[in-house]
């Protein structure tokens, strides 16, 4: 707990000055809300004087700071700049959608802030609770007023830095007195000189990453002030720009750096019960703490009057959020970030007046083999029409109506920004603290490039959504309501500064999709979850009973459903009373969701099928622990034992070095393993079962062995079994209400089929749909084939009683889904579990009440705050040492974000040699080695310089000495490949080259030669390799019909080529090592097995040549 810390007070309002020696020893924090209490008298007495007409210029008025920022005296107005006005904006709500929201331009004076804060963001949790019994006036300078000449400045101790929001009892918001103007500028730090900037840099990063105290940063800008007015005298030619208004305290630094996020987070506040959202700037303004919803019980906050005679309103639950239109405004003040947001655009994309594509699905592509990279390739994303509005009227009673009949192409416009959403829960708090789930609403602008567009400087955290439950639907709606209303002014257009243009530039923005997992997607829809018995699926009219019958997998069987009779309905039950709303949502399969207000947003179309989620943490892993583990496939008999075998298998494995997490073990099925864990073990797990129940070569045509009674996978076997036959009178009385006995009798005899080689072929199918499927790049012609084998695969499941959920029909949807949102990495959400993840490890007070969103909040924008400066200070034309230092610092901070960067933006042809090479002559690695490089170099460089070898004295031509840097390590195209000579490179010295040949690699050389006709020596990056051997004993493995699209392939164990001479550039690639045994005739042979670690595109097939004749 922080220590207190003491001061003498002299105030006149609670008669310190009345002490024995004229004042008294008072905690720090209370002599503060002295101070304040005789700012509000002197501020009272000079009203009373100018009402008067008077003038005493003896009288003891506290003045402003005089380094005070001048343009904080203009009136406050709507803070988003560049020309947006929410009074004048024209957004015409359908039936008055939402009650009015307060403008920042309405916002109340609620009194000066506390110029010695314990924390310098403590005011957000300070001045909602502060409301005196009598309106105070207030300064309107952003600097803190001077400290009198022997105050005490020790402060309480930061708990954990600048970014930390304090759980004290003075809970209140950020100054929202003020306008939000300044995220509209580039940071006032930019017009500084930059030793003046770069003392404010250092001063930030000893608060925020070495714990200084708020007086330590005090005296430290107080003596680099000194040191610049020093300097300043002594060079008076020399002219020290922001020197005359220079920051002395946290807050004031924190804005002079853009770093501050005042004025950017609303921190709204909600009641208990039904989550109705109020602006910060009502709560003095209530009557009562109860909530103003009719028939709400609940309550908004509560109430005490402290000590010193002020009233106390501590909200009960606080929501921060972050209005969309001002995360643009920040990101498009980024150098370079306009032309970014332009990057997607090809030969006919160009800003024009063009109708949206009438193609939809397959025959939308003009060629069906070119590969699709990115969202932007998908049909999808050129049919989004501009210039709607959702209205009541037409066949389904709403429509979206072109209202100026521009039949114009969205993404052809100007700047036409689309939107991805992602909504997900975690563990805030978990353990012996309790359990907190705190959720975090997530969007992205899909017109960034793709190896940028996820990282967290690049992602808007909107808001993060109070524990420790989740909310209901309509507690969500209240939610989404501030969110929905932005998106309908930015789909009108709203202009923003740019950063390189004069004048205010025209955006336009639209929501496309959302990318939450299930639940979450079904609760922000409003749609019925996916154990629902006739609204399962929200695309088509499979019932839940039918995921036992092959039909339930075959698209060419869906019955389509039509979002707009979804829609027509939602709207209905907006009004509704709870009964009829109750009855829409059994009978309807919908309730109202606020998102049904944007134009072209669909409740089933919008919301795609989460690839991450369905696939790997369903579907994979219901294969494994379910089909294969709990089924009893791989019971193991007296001489035969399966279990054994495969965890064998997967101990002697060896995966790539960026394989970071390992498969889980199937042997035991316990723990959570996470997605890519999942995405790793399908891969290999065709080859890895083909160890676990090959016999003589081949996967047995026989059932697998019972498992024994009274363990737990027996009695899973029944319950499953139990659920089939459930399921199947279910699907049969549906189609027939009459039965006959011999129907009813075979539902009842139905069990699941338990043969190995069917089993086998299916799972095999299933990871090269799986394999084609996931991959980065995809062609529309391998979408249709990898969800042609998909759909094979879970009706054959289904044919063999297997017990599948709803994942397994979902999946069947895939194929309309990636020809119109493109590849699958476009709509997962594995950077936004990387996110939450990020959002779990910071580190907060556990409070609840919203003080831990807040912080969360708080600490994501920092660093979105922290990046927006390094990009300013590297945009400087004339960067000077101190601005390269500042840069260098700044960077230090991001440490972990620059390295994400560096690992996502690297040009993918850029080579990263390893530090401190080992210099040698190649003749002293041995004279194999020399002879081998010096026939390669000399062919190489033939067109230049004649070689011959070092010790020869005859002939012309320069002698090659076999200068060389032997590398333990290096990156090529963002992969890390080693040498085996070398201890750090070990780990990574498997390869392919030139495509799909697999090599150890035995040296990485930089090699150089001094030559007589040149300036600069001849250099060659050269990789020393040794080729994996074929193996004719090889049998017909099973996977050979799916091996090009697996990546699969099998070599003699153990053995290697003669050495080779490579250039680096050739490395094409990593590859899983799978040894395996097989037994032929009685004898049992080694074999190594490849599966390329490949995720980049499906595997070309082999060219074969046919003869004419």
């Amino acid at each position: 707990m922080p220590r207190a810390s003491y001061t003498w007070c002299s105030c006149e309002s609670f008669q310190c000055r009345s002490g024995a020696d004229g004042h008294k020893l008072q905690e720090t924090q209370t002599a503060v809300r002295h101070q304040l209490a005789d700012q509000q008298l002197q501020a009272t007495r000079a009203a009373e004087a100018a009402h008067e007409d008077l003038y005493r210029p003896d009288a003891e008025v506290l003045q402003p700071d005089a380094h005070s920022d001048s343009s904080e005296d203009e009136p406050p107005h709507d803070g988003l700049g560049g020309g947006i006005d929410y009074e004048n904006t024209n957004a015409d709500m359908l039936d008055n959608i939402f009650d009015g929201w307060p403008g920042d331009e309405h916002l109340p004076d609620l009194g000066p802030v506390d110029e010695f804060s314990t924390d310098s963001d403590e005011e957000i949790f300070e001045r909602l609770g502060r409301l005196n019994v009598e309106d105070s006036e207030d300064s309107s300078s952003d600097e803190e007023p001077l400290v009198p000449e022997g105050e005490d400045l020790n402060l309480d101790e930061q708990e954990d830095g600048v970014l930390f929001i304090s759980q004290g009892a003075h809970f209140d918001f950020s100054d929202v007195r003020e306008a939000a103007d300044i995220h509209a500028n580039p940071p006032p730090c930019m017009d500084d000189h930059p030793a003046v900037r770069n003392a404010y840099i250092r001063a930030f990063i000893s608060a925020a990453f070495y714990n200084a105290t708020n007086a330590a940063v005090y005296h430290d800008l107080e003596g680099k002030e000194r040191l610049l007015r020093t300097a300043q005298q002594a060079n008076p030619d020399i002219e020290y720009p922001g020197l005359d208004d220079f920051a002395r305290t946290l807050p004031t630094l924190l804005k002079r750096l853009g770093l501050s996020t005042d004025q950017f987070i609303i921190y709204f506040f909600v009641c208990d019960v039904c989550w109705k959202l109020h602006h910060p700037s009502i709560l003095s303004e209530l009557e009562s703490p109860e909530c103003t919803v009719d028939d709400c019980e609940g309550t908004l906050y509560t109430q005490k009057r402290l000590s010193d005679g002020t009233t106390k309103r501590t909200p009960t639950k606080i929501v921060p959020y972050v209005p969309p239109e001002r995360a643009l405004q920040r990101f498009l003040l980024r150098p370079g970030k306009w032309d970014q947001l332009q990057h997607w655009r090809g030969p006919g994309d160009e800003p024009s007046q063009v109708p949206p594509i009438p193609g939809r699905g397959f025959d939308s592509f003009p060629d069906p083999s070119k590969p699709m990279k990115d969202i932007y390739d998908g049909y999808g994303w050129r049919a989004i029409q501009a210039g709607l509005e959702r209205r009541r009227g037409g066949h389904w009673e709403i429509e979206d109506v072109d209202v100026h009949e521009l039949h114009q192409r969205f993404v052809s416009l100007p700047c036409g920004l689309v939107w991805q959403i992602n909504i997900d829960w975690f563990q805030a708090v978990k353990g012996k603290a309790g359990y907190h789930s705190t959720g975090a609403f997530y969007a992205v602008i899909c017109n960034n490039p793709r190896t940028i567009r996820y990282l967290a400087e690049e992602t808007i955290l909107v808001m993060v959504i109070p524990g420790p439950d989740e909310p209901s639907l309509e507690q969500m709606n209240h939610l989404l309501e501030p969110f929905v209303e932005s998106l309908l002014r930015l789909e009108k257009g709203i202009e923003f500064t740019v950063h390189g243009y004069e004048d205010p530039q025209l955006s336009h923005s639209h929501l496309y999709c959302n990318v939450s997992d299930l639940p979450s997607s079904r609760k922000v829809t409003g749609l019925q979850g996916h154990n629902s018995k006739f609204f399962m699926c929200p695309t088509c009219k499979k019932p839940f009973f039918s995921l036992s019958h092959p039909s339930c997998f075959d698209p060419s069987t869906f019955n389509y459903r039509d979002d707009w009779r979804y829609l027509k309905y939602s709207f209905r039950a907006r009004t509704a009373e709870p009964a009829i709303a109750d009855a829409i949502h059994e009978n309807r399969g919908v309730r109202w969701s606020a998102l049904n207000y944007l134009p072209s947003w669909m409740p089933a179309g919008s919301s795609v099928v989460e690839f991450m989620h369905a696939v790997f943490l369903t579907m994979v892993k219901h294969v494994n622990r379910v089909i294969i583990l709990k089924s009893g496939l791989l019971t193991g008999g007296r001489y035969i034992k399966p279990m054994q075998r495969l965890e064998r298998f997967f101990a002697n494995v060896i995966w790539p070095v960026e394989a970071t997490r390992l498969p889980p073990s199937l042997a035991t099925g316990k723990g959570s393993p996470k997605a890519d864990q999942w995405r790793n073990q399908v891969s290999i797990l065709f080859v890895a079962l083909y160890e676990a129940w090959e016999y003589k070569s081949e996967i047995p045509d026989k059932d697998a062995l019972p498992s024994p009674p009274n363990t737990k996978n027996f009695a899973a076997q029944a319950t499953m079994q139990k659920t089939l036959r459930s399921r199947l009178m279910e699907h049969l009385l549906a189609r027939n209400p009459d039965p006959s006995d011999a129907d009813i009798a075979r539902v009842n005899s139905a069990k699941m089929d338990r043969n190995l080689r069917r089993h086998y072929n299916t799972i095999l199918e299933f990871c090269a749909a799986v394999r084609i499927l996931s991959s980065q790049s995809i062609s529309a012609d391998d979408i249709h084939r990898g969800c042609a084998a998909l759909s094979r695969a879970t009706q054959s499941w289904a044919r063999m009683g297997c017990h599948l959920t709803p994942y397994f029909h979902f999946a069947n949807h895939l194929e309309e889904q990636m020809y119109r949102f493109g590849p699958c990495y476009a709509t997962w959400a594995f950077a936004f579990e990387r996110h939450n993840g990020r959002l779990a490890r910071i580190n907060h007070n556990q409070h609840k009440g919203g003080e831990l969103e807040g912080t969360l909040m708080r600490r994501w924008w920092s660093i979105t705050f922290n990046y927006d400066l390094i990009l300013h200070i590297e945009a400087l034309p004339n960067r000077t040492d101190d601005d390269e230092d500042s840069i260098r610092l700044l960077q230090m901070c991001l440490k972990a974000q620059q390295r994400d960067r560096l690992g996502t933006v690297m040009n993918n042809n850029l080579m990263v040699f390893a530090k401190h090479p080992k210099k040698l002559s190649l003749s002293t690695i041995s004279d194999d080695i020399y002879s081998i490089v010096y026939k390669y170099l000399r062919n190489k460089w033939r067109p230049l310089v004649r070689l011959k070898t070092s010790t020869s004295i005859i002939g012309d031509g320069e002698n090659f000495m076999g200068n060389a840097s032997s590398y333990s390590h290096l990156w090529l195209r963002r992969l890390r490949y080693g040498a085996v000579t070398a201890h750090r490179g070990k780990s990574a010295r498997y390869a392919y080259i030139n495509g799909r040949q697999p090599v150890e690699i035995q040296w990485l050389l930089h090699v150089s030669h001094d030559w007589t006709n040149g300036e600069e020596p001849l250099v060659a990056n050269i990789a020393i390799v040794r080729c994996f051997v074929p193996d004719d004993r090889a049998p017909d493995f099973p996977w050979a019909i799916w091996a090009t699209d697996l990546g699969v392939a099998s070599w003699r164990a153990d053995a290697l080529g003669e050495l080779e001479v490579v250039p680096i550039d050739s490395l094409s690639g990593h590859f899983v090592l799978a040894p395996i045994q097989v037994t032929q005739h009685e004898v049992i042979f080694d074999f190594w097995i490849t599966i390329a670690y490949d995720h980049s595109n499906p595997e070309a097939d082999i060219d074969i040549d046919i003869d004419d004749d």
